[in-house]
This record gives structure tokens, C-alpha cells and sequence, in this order.
């Protein structure tokens, strides 16, 4: 039941194409390895991101494509940036050109989604974190070291 409600999300993308599509179309003609964010802009979600596109190598080989799905598209031009091969370095720039953008979007194998509607997040058991939880020391402590580690941008 929940791959029949999934199926049918629409998404928009790939970055910075504005297309909108069913969320089945991805994974109808490739193998998908599909990441879900809730915001692009989080130095949190970040470092997952910036994990995952470690192993390219290992999803090449498999003959995989890889798919971040985010509920916000804050920082979507970052992430779009590091996934390419040459956009890495400038991944966390506070101010990024045009052509660096479009060159980045041509070169990147992630494909980066916007779901505004947070249902293909929702629909796999997601949740919002309480504000508390932020506060954690080991959350805070991961926070900081991601902001000098990614460009010091809080998006």
C-alpha cells in the first residue's frame, strides 16, 4: 500500500529543471537509491549528503542513480554543486556564479528533487524533530564542526 502512495508523489526536478514528475518515473528504468532530506539548508542534512556522495564509485558500479529528495529547496544549488565533479570545492561558497551553477548541473550524476509537499517524506514515517532535540550537546557540538566544514553557511 505505502509504494502505491509513494509512486504517485509529484516531485520537481531534477535541479535546476522545474519539471514535474510522478515519483515512480525515477526508478522505472535504473536501479534508485533514493536519500530523503527534510531541508538542503541544515549543515545536518548536509553532512549526510556529503557522505553519500563518498561512495558514487560503489553506485556507479552497481549501475545505480542516486536521488536526494528535499521537502525545501534552500541549498539546493550547494548540493547540486558538490555532486557535480568539479563543484565540490565550491560546494560551500556564499556566493556562487551562474555558469559554475549550470556547469555543475550538467556535470552532477545525483539528481537533486523539491517534494513542497513533504509527502514522500511523511509517507515513509518521517517527522519534524522537536526544537529540543537540537539542543542537544552532541547535535550542537556536530552542528558547529559542519559549519566551518561546508563553506560556514547556516542556510
Amino acid at each position: 500500500q505505502w509504494y502505491d502512495v509513494i509512486s504517485a508523489i509529484p516531485l520537481t526536478g531534477p535541479w535546476p529543471v522545474r519539471e514535474t514528475i510522478p515519483a515512480s518515473s525515477l526508478w522505472t528504468e535504473r536501479t534508485c537509491v533514493i536519500f530523503v532530506v527534510r531541508r538542503l539548508g541544515c549543515p545536518l542534512c548536509r553532512e549526510l549528503i556529503y557522505s553519500l556522495l563518498e561512495y558514487q564509485e560503489q553506485f556507479d558500479e552497481a549501475d545505480a542513480d542516486v536521488v536526494i529528495i528535499a521537502a525545501e529547496e534552500t541549498g539546493m544549488e550547494d548540493i547540486a554543486a558538490a555532486a557535480s565533479t568539479r563543484g565540490r570545492e565550491a560546494a560551500g561558497a556564499s556566493t556562487a556564479t551562474h555558469k559554475m551553477l549550470e556547469s555543475a548541473a550538467e556535470a552532477m550524476k545525483v539528481k537533486v528533487y523539491a517534494d513542497a509537499s513533504s509527502a514522500f517524506h511523511k509517507a515513509l514515517g518521517g517527522r519534524k524533530e522537536k526544537r529540543v532535540n537540537v539542543l542537544r550537546p552532541d547535535v550542537l557540538m556536530r552542528s558547529a564542526a559542519n559549519y566551518s566544514k561546508y563553506g560556514g553557511r547556516w542556510d
